[in-house]
């Protein structure tokens, strides 16, 4: 009777951890397209989804790091030709003038996409084997509908256009 307040203190205080601990390893996934913010909820992704190594993690991070002032310099361009285009409509151009900056619009985005579909596959690369494999049939596809609103990350978040991958209006 005497130690009743601790049996119960002990008690509860095995719950609690007990508890903890499962949330901790039963709580649900971050979803795929990192939707919830940036760069370290993508790298949360690739980690804990492809299981990488701390090395392989690292590497990752090198190359992200690398590519983000280039992918940041495309999107910048894109946004700059996009308004350029819209101007051009907006004050009626001649077609072929429209036509032109149209065109160096297409190529800025196939530039683009080619440097991003690099990065990508340099990431699978370092995952390595069919894991890397796996991970080039989850992002390799969000490539086509990137919308260059913000730097590519490594799980390249969904960012594309509901209505088409191909809109650049």
């Amino acid at each position: 009777m005497k130690y009743r307040w601790l049996s119960g203190l002990l008690i509860a205080f095995v719950a609690m951890a007990t508890g903890a601990i499962a949330y901790q390893f039963m709580r649900p996934a971050a979803a795929c397209d990192c939707a919830t913010g940036g760069d370290g909820d993508d790298l949360a992704w690739i980690r804990r989804e492809f299981e990488l190594t701390p090395a392989q993690l690292r590497q990752i991070e090198t190359v992200h790091g690398a590519y983000q002032s280039v992918c940041q310099g495309h999107c910048d361009a894109i946004a700059g030709a996009r308004a350029d285009f819209a101007k051009a409509r907006a004050q009626n151009r001649p077609p072929d003038e429209i036509a032109a900056i149209h065109a160096q619009l297409e190529k800025l985005d196939e530039v683009c996409k080619a440097g991003t579909t690099a990065y990508v596959e340099k990431i699978a690369g370092i995952i390595g084997g069919g894991e890397g494999g796996r991970y080039l049939a989850i992002v390799l596809p969000r490539v086509a509908c990137f919308d260059h609103s913000a730097a590519a990350t490594p799980g390249l978040r969904d960012t594309s256009k509901a209505q088409s991958c191909s809109s650049h209006e």
